[in-house]
């Protein structure tokens, strides 16, 4: 947060200490580098009474900037504190407001249901780089562009599925219907009642092995999984729950593309060299015949490496979804050609 009124840089100082307290705060809650109360949609009952016996305090969502001295009067005016008063006091009065809000959303998130998980699963949320005044995924132009590069992953628009919400069964769009950006959004914002899977393109930035909700591999196996995948030099991946189902996508990202057919073939023979066979027990992998549910959906969740649920779609903004989402993909990406060559060498040692 930032403090603009008075330019009274003994103010500022004390204004950016609280936002540091906040951060450590949020530390010792287990996540690295995020501003929660920016993540985290407050529309509860609950919270909308608290919000309205308390008119001294700050609302949590983003109606305030506080980079925007417009927004400081408009604090000012609902505050009841009026032009009238003298800066030192609108100071002290600002002071004890943010510190009243950072103590609220604090105690908040320490009851959320989010941070109820056992402590062995707590702090999985990928990092989010924080800025002082707000964090880097609620700017416009960074949002933009975490939308062009997420939209950018799904080269292949035409013979999309759909599913309404009400109904289980996924239906093929026609040939010749190209799945637009603004369609995408709309699914993934939930303005529209459709979701939305996509079909596989000559390259991909990504293989993705599902496992279905009975799938051995969700249990014990998982470590067997993710040893044979590390062998072959995929030394990290994630894991997350389709939108539209309980399936399981473990993901494993590339830094750049890289043909699909090539690699799926090379790493679904790998699977099958260490007895682990893609398409039987529930186990399948994208690219493929089949289709994947876009990403991000509403109901889409972000899961550790257990299948702990760490964050839901339905509980964070898309602006923040977005940043989660491509963060994992920077942090975890492979180089696809390497892994392919080293498939191959540890194929002929093999043979």
């Amino acid at each position: 947060m930032a403090y603009s009124a008075a330019n009274n840089k003994e103010d500022k100082d004390s204004i950016f200490q609280l936002t540091m307290d906040l951060e450590m705060k949020a530390h010792k809650l287990g996540y690295e580098e995020e501003a929660y109360d920016h993540i985290m949609e407050s529309d509860t009952e609950s919270e909308i009474e608290r919000e309205a016996e308390d008119e001294t305090e700050l609302e949590t969502g983003s109606r305030f900037d506080f980079d925007d001295d417009d927004s400081i009067e408009l604090l000012e005016e609902e505050s009841g504190v009026g032009e009238t008063l003298e800066d030192e006091e609108s100071s002290i009065w600002i002071k004890s407001s943010i510190q009243s809000q950072l103590d609220r959303v604090m105690k908040e998130q320490e009851n959320d249901e989010l941070l109820s998980a056992d402590s062995e699963f707590v702090g999985d949320v990928s990092a989010v780089r924080f800025d002082v005044g707000r964090s880097n995924f609620m700017q416009p132009d960074v949002f933009a562009q975490n939308q062009a590069f997420f939209l950018s992953l799904f080269s292949n628009r035409f013979a999309s599925l759909i599913k309404r919400d009400e109904v289980k069964e996924w239906k093929e769009t026609s040939r010749y219907h190209y799945l637009t950006d603004e369609e995408i959004m709309e699914s993934l914002s939930g303005e529209s009642a459709i979701q939305r899977a996509f079909r596989s393109d000559a390259l991909t930035r990504f293989v993705v092995i599902t496992m279905e909700e009975d799938c051995y591999y969700r249990a014990g196996g998982m470590t067997r999984l993710k040893e044979c995948l590390e062998k072959a030099g995929v030394s990290s991946t994630r894991l997350y729950k389709a939108s539209d189902s309980e399936q399981w996508q473990l993901f494993v990202f590339f830094e750049k593309s890289v043909r699909a057919d090539l690699v799926t073939r090379s790493l679904s023979a790998w699977l099958r060299r260490n007895g682990i066979v893609p398409g039987t027990a529930g186990l399948d992998m994208f690219p493929g015949k089949g289709a994947l549910t876009v990403p991000l959906q509403p109901g889409f969740e972000f899961l550790n490496e257990t299948g702990q649920v760490i964050a839901t779609r339905n509980q964070i903004t898309l602006e923040a979804a977005l940043a989660l989402f491509l963060n994992d993909m920077v942090r975890c990406s492979v180089r696809g050609l390497e892994v392919i060559e080293r498939i191959e060498e540890l194929t002929r040692e093999e043979a």
